[in-house]
């Protein structure tokens, strides 16, 4: 699946930013906030295995809402984008508080109403809507949500940003979009031993050994190291002792002289 992933708003050069700045009243400045997050939300799409586009209007080029819409609409139509994500924070009064995402109509309103939940386990939910008027939802090639993840001028949702963090505010939207928890497998052990099946001087001599245990059943290769003996007959990787003993034992069945050695 692909993804389009955009920041709402711009930075317009000379100090003038068009988003909401709720830096005031204890809380943080719209534009500059989701500016930081969309690297994360396009990470963990990745990691679940898709396709992410990142979009920032270049900063110091837009100088209008009618700037950003034409730039942010061509950038979305160069490419065929399963959903069309842009991200923005709310602002009212400094009072009101907690998330919400838009949609334009009944089509997108299942991603809407996903990413919306997760981010209800941080912060208010005030549900997913449908928007026709908007123009990000109303002029996009993709079917498109409009994220707002909280309100940037209230201090307690902004307390709640700064404690989950950038990665995990990614994640969350990421996971909604894509309807499931996004996990990471954890890491294998590397292989500490392998099986030395014969120390050669020469390569063709090595190839003769592997042909031997490959007949037998056995998966081997060449090792090169220094010194005068350079090829040695590698049968496997292990990360045990105990594994690789286990091998050593069939081998020496099967009439080989073998011993295991340390990586």
């Amino acid at each position: 699946m692909k993804y389009f992933i955009c920041v709402g708003h711009a930075n317009y050069g000379g100090g003038i930013i068009s988003s909401a700045d709720g830096t005031s009243k204890g809380g943080v400045n719209e534009y500059k906030y989701n500016k930081e997050l969309a690297p994360y939300v396009c990470k963990w799409l990745k990691t679940a295995g898709h396709e992410a586009t990142l979009c920032i209007a270049p900063e110091g080029q837009l100088h209008s809402l009618n700037d950003e819409i034409k730039y942010f609409i061509e950038e979305e139509h160069k490419q065929n984008y399963d959903l069309s994500v842009q991200l923005h924070l709310n602002a009212f009064n400094g009072e009101a508080y907690g998330c919400e995402v838009y949609c334009y109509n009944a089509n997108g309103l299942p991603e809407a109403q996903r990413i919306s939940a997760k981010l209800g386990t941080v912060w208010h939910d005030r549900g997913a809507e449908e928007r026709p008027g908007l123009y990000w939802t109303r002029k996009t090639k993709a079917k498109a949500v409009l994220v707002e993840s909280f309100f940037c001028d209230n201090r307690d949702d902004y307390a709640k940003a700064k404690k989950l963090g950038m990665d995990a505010h990614g994640k969350l939207i990421a996971e909604g979009i894509l309807g499931k928890t996004i996990t990471i497998a954890p890491a294998q052990p590397k292989a500490k031993y392998y099986i030395q099946a014969g120390a050669y001087g020469t390569k063709e001599n090595a190839d003769v050994m592997v042909k031997v245990l490959k007949k037998k059943g056995f998966s081997a290769s060449i090792r090169k190291v220094s010194g005068s003996v350079p090829y040695r007959v590698q049968v496997g990787t292990y990360r045990t002792k105990k594994a690789a003993n286990k091998v050593v034992k069939k081998l020496k069945a099967a009439g080989f002289t073998v011993l295991v050695k340390s990586l």
